[in-house]
């Protein structure tokens, strides 16, 4: 994955939890993250981040 591709996926990710806290509450996405040993995006790995990306996705579509 290019630098680039993980720069979209993170902003992506950014955008998706934002939403899913204004309409599920930030506890949904603190538990998508604490799956992956990360507390925030800030400390997620970018190996994780298609992943988080997927259940934030999922959780908005439901």
């Amino acid at each position: 994955m290019t630098i680039t591709d993980l720069q979209t996926l993170k902003e992506n990710i950014e955008a998706d939890a934002i939403e899913v806290s204004q309409q599920l509450g930030f506890e949904e996405v603190e538990f998508v993250f604490m799956k992956y040993g990360a507390t925030s995006l800030d400390d997620l790995a970018p190996s994780d981040y298609s992943s988080v990306f997927n259940e934030l996705e999922s959780l908005l579509n439901n």
